[in-house]
């Protein structure tokens, strides 16, 4: 969360010299953050299609509003770092003494967040 808000904080100061940039890789993502409001934030977050810092500097640049960009980036990393401690603690356990169970476990893992990711995937998309 600190990494956001600093990056946020580095594109508000900076504004001026980002717009000017043009970065037709962004163009997408600059007119979703555009709308400007929790969901879009969440959307981008949910989906990593962009570079996590890059999409702070540019939420920051477009003046987004800092209470919605800092509560979407909350919820939408949430999830993946329960994932990953949840998938942490089962590998851990996976090498040290692995047994049926435990492989069962982490192949569970690796396909709830997949289907978790593809559904996110289906169901926001960009226009």
């Amino acid at each position: 969360m600190l990494a956001a808000v600093v990056g946020y904080s580095m594109g508000r100061w900076g504004h001026r010299r980002i717009e000017k940039l043009q970065i037709s890789a962004f163009d997408q993502i600059s007119k979703q953050l555009r709308r400007g409001g929790f969901f879009q934030v969440l959307a981008i977050r949910v989906l990593p299609v962009a570079p996590f810092s890059a999409t702070n500097i540019l939420a920051g640049a477009l003046r987004l509003r800092l209470v919605p960009f800092a509560a979407a980036t909350a919820v939408g990393i949430a999830p993946y770092i329960v994932t990953f401690g949840v998938f942490g603690r089962q590998a851990r356990r996976l090498l040290s003494n692995p047994s049926p169970t435990d492989v069962a476990l982490a192949v569970g893992i690796v396909a709830v967040a997949a289907i978790v990711a593809w559904l996110a995937h289906s169901r926001w998309k960009y226009a």
